[in-house]
């Protein structure tokens, strides 16, 4: 996945504002102000930077060895220190509970299998504190919707081509990137991803079942974001 993207990720997804996501989330619910943070699905480290700058303590979890190593040289150039994980979500296992977890900018809609998805969801139990937060997103049907077709990508001269076929359910995304090299020549490669477009119900239904509580839902653009919570009386 992104496999020939990775080292051009931040640059082709500059139109998501990580510090804006944030400021909403904190002013829709009342999470902890500082404490141990988790980013499931952190890619190459743009939301942990931003929480870093809260205060917080991260960790960061993906299934991409590269990614995680410019989030490691990304953080550490900013003088932050993190653990980084490789891991497959639905396989989750690890040391100690979180205060805050946060999976974003479709990384659950990046868990195509369904049953592999309620096993995140369920393992993921293990790894929030009593009282701590789950916030995750998903992309809605018509964020898919406008996805659909060829779209052209420019930055500084490196050129992307994004083609997503979205049948209702899944979409698939063929990338091809045309890198400019020092002598003006271009190399090409290419990437594919799949996703799924998820049901909300059945979101709910999977999270009710791992045993967090509901705690609110906020549209934002073409996602919903979810607040859980790992709720002790």
């Amino acid at each position: 996945m992104y496999d020939s993207l990775n080292r051009l990720y931040d640059r082709f997804n500059n139109g998501f504002e990580h510090s804006k996501y944030l400021e909403l989330v904190f002013a829709e619910w009342a999470l902890p102000k500082n404490g141990l943070v988790l980013d499931c699905g952190c890619g190459t480290g743009e939301l942990m930077e931003n929480l870093f700058k809260y205060g917080y303590d991260c960790t960061g979890v993906d299934s991409s060895d590269e990614m995680l190593d410019i989030a490691r040289e990304k953080l550490e150039n900013s003088g932050y220190a993190v653990h980084l994980v490789c891991q497959d979500l639905s396989e989750i296992d690890l040391y100690g509970a979180y205060d805050i977890v946060f999976c974003t900018l479709d990384t659950v809609n990046h868990i195509t299998d369904k049953r592999l998805l309620k096993k995140f969801f369920a393992r993921l139990y293990n790894f929030i504190e009593p009282n701590g937060y789950f916030i995750f997103d998903i992309k809605t049907k018509s964020g898919f919707e406008k996805a659909s077709g060829q779209h052209v990508y420019d930055q500084d001269g490196d050129v992307m081509i994004m083609s997503c076929d979205f049948g209702g359910v899944h979409a698939f995304y063929d990338f091809t990137l045309f890198e400019k090299s020092d002598d003006g020549r271009y190399n090409m490669s290419t990437d594919f991803v799949e996703e799924r477009c998820y049901d909300p119900k059945d979101i709910k239904t999977m999270l009710s079942a791992s045993g967090l509580k509901f705690i609110g839902r906020k549209k934002y653009g073409d996602r919903l974001i979810y607040c859980y919570s790992k709720v002790f009386c």
